[in-house]
């Protein structure tokens, strides 16, 4: 994945995103419109672009089985670590807040691939079409995600390995 923050402007992203996170604490009014700005640049620099466009044939109009390989040392780029790292620590009255007035962080066909999501608070978020293969969702990642110095290439599996991921629900 080719890097969204060049080395100069990263410290201002980073500034910037940490800087929306402390006003959403301090202001119960800008907290919902930062929160939807920030997870539409989620959308927006980490979308999950599929392979090729398909289009089912007459005879099975199912879509042949097709799953991207997983990079080693594929991780999220630092600002949108970042992103995650602040939308997944909102505290337990904005939370309850957001469930209350049904609104829902919009993560939906996002390329969250090895994202370290291991303590986010998360639920109620749309993940539809969100690829979080080898994402940390607990305090160890999924047994068959690669490591440094593992055989490139494999296949990864979709979502969480049962047992070990969060339920969001």
């Amino acid at each position: 994945m080719q890097p969204l923050v060049s080395q100069p402007w990263r410290s201002t992203r980073l500034g910037a995103i940490y800087t929306l996170e402390r006003i959403s604490q301090e202001s119960e009014r800008e907290y919902w419109p930062i929160m939807e700005t920030l997870t539409a640049y989620v959308r927006e620099h980490a979308h999950w672009q599929p392979l090729t466009d398909y289009s089912p044939s007459p005879v099975t109009k199912l879509p042949p089985l097709r799953m991207r390989v997983l990079e080693p040392q594929h991780r999220p780029n630092a600002d949108i670590q970042a992103i995650l790292t602040v939308l997944g620590r909102r505290d337990e009255t904005r939370r309850q807040q957001d469930e209350a007035e049904k609104r829902s962080l919009d993560l939906r066909a996002t390329d969250l691939r090895g994202a370290k999501l291991k303590e986010a608070h998360l639920k109620g978020a749309i993940l539809l079409g969100a690829h979080l293969e080898c994402a940390l969702l607990a305090e160890s990642a999924p047994a068959r995600c690669p490591t440094r110095g593992s055989a490139p290439g494999r296949f990864q599996p979709r979502g969480s390995v049962p047992g070990r991921g969060r339920k969001w629900r």
